[in-house]
């Protein structure tokens, strides 16, 4: 497999540097699938990964600013790699926003936007954002889930009314409905009930099944990435071939003003003789 000079077609083509990433990646992957929790501040992202992985604390939680730096969990059991990134709109140097975005873009397989009912809709900033998203993602409705965070702490009429209006918002997307707190005491008091009303089941569920389908979403990305890069590249290409052409013609013109100056110069010297 012949490796891509990423920093080469980088400089090419610098509006692309994040899907030229990707594509390397994809190409050297291995079978573990990577899992970005993804999303606003303070929104639940850490704390829903420690109930997934049931390793309390592992994933730093706190109601200030705590996650800065993309922090990875290998599930040796479920094969999948857990990336918890930092919040977005936290940072008002936007540092946070953009290495949230490198694992997103570049390194996650699957994506969960997650976000806190308690919040109601998504805020213009999150809807904005994830649409953007959703722009470098066209096959989005297959690895792009939003997960709806503290379902315990609405009543089902708001839940049902937060749900409706942020289907309008994202339209298509698929949505998970998790309370991380009834999980943890579903397991701590060994309820089954309080389990089966997390919604924690559910993305288990989806979990093994992105084991089956990894193999066959990654192909359908990197095809799509093939056909980004290879049109930017032509795109490109013609570009360069349109500066080329116009290079040659300022010279043609140079070249000729210069015979013309040069044989004015001659004739002036030869009448003055």
């Amino acid at each position: 497999m012949t490796k891509i000079n990423i920093d080469q077609m980088a400089k090419l083509i610098p509006e692309s540097e994040s899907e030229i990433q990707r594509f390397a990646n994809l190409r050297e992957q291995s079978t573990t699938v990577r899992v970005a929790v993804f999303g606003k501040y303070n929104h639940g992202k850490s704390t829903l990964l420690n109930a997934i992985i049931e390793k309390e604390g592992f994933f730093k939680t706190g109601d200030h600013r705590v996650t800065v730096k993309n922090q990875e969990y290998l599930d040796e059991a479920r094969n999948i790699t857990w990336i918890d990134t930092p919040g977005l709109d936290a940072d008002i140097n936007l540092k946070d926003d953009i290495e949230a975005q490198s694992a997103v873009i570049t390194d996650a397989d699957i994506i969960l936007l997650v976000h806190n009912v308690k919040t109601g809709e998504l805020d213009r900033y999150e809807a904005e954002y994830f649409n953007a998203l959703f722009a470098k993602k066209p096959d989005f409705k297959d690895r792009v889930f939003l997960t709806l965070t503290q379902i315990d702490q609405v009543d089902e009429s708001t839940l049902a009314s937060v749900v409706q209006i942020i289907a309008q918002q994202l339209p298509s997307i698929k949505t998970l409905q998790i309370s991380a707190t009834r999980y943890l005491k579903g397991i701590a008091e060994n309820q089954p009930v309080f389990i089966s009303r997390s919604g924690l089941p559910a993305l288990v569920a989806l979990a093994d099944q992105w084991q089956t389908d990894i193999g066959s979403l990654r192909v359908q990305e990197l095809q799509h990435l093939k056909k980004v890069l290879r049109e930017t590249l032509l795109h490109r290409k013609n570009e360069i071939g349109l500066e080329i052409q116009r290079d040659q013609s300022t010279l043609s013109a140079q070249e000729v003003d210069f015979q013309n100056q040069i044989e004015t110069y001659i004739s002036n010297v030869q009448r003055k003789l």
